[in-house]
């Protein structure tokens, strides 16, 4: 399972066994969905801390872009989440 972790955060230190941690640059939307295509992500947990949540749109807008199926966003806000996707539940 991929751990993607954008390359200005504070480093992962340690990652669970079956854990790989891809870093990014967030400032390269197109690496990021390359990155996604090729670890052939299924769904996207996004785990994101609270003072990344207005981030979380445009992480939301890559992984549409990736073709990616089920993007779970940390915290359910339906205006942050790009067009074209719904949330259930």
């Amino acid at each position: 399972m991929p751990l993607f972790q954008g390359s200005t955060r504070r480093k992962q230190t340690e990652a669970s066994e079956g854990v790989r941690v891809i870093e990014y640059d967030e400032s390269d939307p197109q690496s990021f969905i390359r990155l996604l295509k090729e670890a052939k992500v299924e769904v996207f947990i996004s785990a994101i801390g609270l003072g990344g949540v207005p981030a979380q749109k445009k992480i939301a807008s890559w992984v549409q872009e990736a073709g990616i199926k089920l993007f779970v966003p940390r915290r359910v806000i339906p205006h942050q989440l790009p067009k074209g996707y719904k949330v259930e539940g």
